[in-house]
């Protein structure tokens, strides 16, 4: 399961096999436009495109209600696991 931002290319890996970056996020440096080293190879079975107000009221969420001071890579991958264990049911 790969959580990632608009604006950063794996999203669109994952889900074509190409790397095709579109829009831009707040998450700046989070989004990669090309596939590392250490993920090449990686099998990722599902993407998820988390966009910012998802990953701000994550963040927000995190800190209101369990009182977790986290950024914006949290934020994306926290929203990625509630879709995920929503789409799960």
């Amino acid at each position: 399961m790969l959580g990632d931002p608009e604006g950063s290319g794996l999203y669109n890996f994952v889900k074509t096999g190409e790397v095709c970056v579109e829009g831009s996020s707040i998450t700046e440096g989070l989004g990669s436009s090309r596939v590392t080293a250490n993920l090449e190879g990686t099998p990722i079975d599902e993407a998820v495109l988390i966009d910012d107000p998802a990953c701000v009221n994550m963040v927000y969420h995190l800190l209101q209600e369990e009182g977790r001071f986290v950024g914006g890579s949290t934020g994306i991958n926290a929203a990625a696991a509630m879709w995920l264990a929503r789409r799960m049911g």
